[in-house]
């Protein structure tokens, strides 16, 4: 890594008071006790749904503490943008099941691929519990099917600058000791994409690994300001963690204080030379942690 970036980044850590905290999607149920109800309730809060190429619909869970009777509860759906999923206006309980389910219906034809879309769905207050959540909010999508959402700008190389210092005692998804690059490390073969439908969304792919995981990123078409985060680079660490990328103006202590102009190394998108430089901070999941800190150069023709 650039000693310059290095110490100008921690720097900026120490003056900014960098604090990390944690969250998490998923409901956690404590149980009933004593006061049991037989209402419903969503077990979890969000989920990312794998489409299957045979079919047109999937189900939503939905959960009850009491099995007797069956029962039928209104929804309503808050479609998200590019939403391409029609949901059932209830959700159903059979006699003696403790789970129901509202079904998700889609078209095939409406699908494209790379892109996960979808929406929140509400369960009708007057039937809720009061030990889960009455929301859930859900995208599904597939990378394996579908239109392409997607259209090739280039293909070139992403250079990153000294990944043996940082990077190289990560581990690749297979439990492999990751490559410990020359100085700089320069990773050919690289695919610039545009998303059709999103004309600001672009992606690079592969990002680090070969495996098939790809950079997206959003830029700004006024200023050419790139930002990306939550990308799964595929390297792990030797605990089995997944090491996550994002730019430094995604991270959320670093928010609106500019933090790259004070490095002198914002991530922007240099559209007439062909050239996307990212200022790259990389940690575990919910941006927990620092592990390492990168500019990366990507140049394509």
């Amino acid at each position: 890594m650039n000693n310059i970036f290095k110490s100008a980044f921690f720097l900026m850590v120490g003056v900014l008071g960098l604090s990390l905290t944690a969250c998490t999607d998923k409901y956690e149920y404590d149980g009933p006790g004593e006061n049991a109800d037989g209402k419903v309730y969503f077990e979890q809060t969000s989920q990312k749904i794998q489409l299957n190429k045979e079919g047109n619909s999937f189900q939503i869970p939905v959960k009850r503490l009491k099995a007797e009777g069956a029962l039928e509860v209104p929804v309503t759906f808050t479609a998200g943008k590019g939403n391409i999923y029609k949901v059932a206006e209830k959700a159903i309980f059979e006699d003696g099941k403790t789970e129901g389910y509202i079904n998700v219906t889609y078209t095939v034809d409406d699908v494209k691929k790379g892109s996960y879309v979808g929406g929140k769905i509400t369960l009708d207050p007057a039937f809720v519990s009061p030990y889960g959540s009455s929301t859930f909010i859900f995208v599904a999508g597939t990378t394996e099917f579908g239109v392409s959402a997607w259209k090739q700008i280039g293909v070139g190389s992403l250079t990153i600058a000294a990944p043996e210092n940082d990077l190289g005692h990560f581990l690749s998804k297979g439990g492999e000791q990751w490559l410990l690059f020359d100085k700089p490390a320069k990773l050919g073969d690289r695919i610039l994409y545009q998303n059709e439908s999103d004309p600001n969304q672009y992606k690079i792919e592969p990002y680090m690994m070969k495996e098939g995981f790809p950079m997206t990123f959003t830029v700004d078409p006024k200023t050419n300001r790139v930002t990306f985060q939550n990308v799964d680079t595929g390297l792990r660490t030797k605990e089995k963690e997944v090491v996550y990328a994002h730019t430094l103006n995604a991270f959320p202590q670093f928010k609106g204080k500019d933090a790259e102009a004070q490095i002198k190394k914002p991530s922007s998108f240099d559209k007439e030379n062909k050239t996307i430089t990212f200022s790259t901070i990389y940690t575990a999941a919910e941006f927990k942690g620092i592990f390492a800190a990168e500019v990366e150069v990507f140049v394509y023709e």
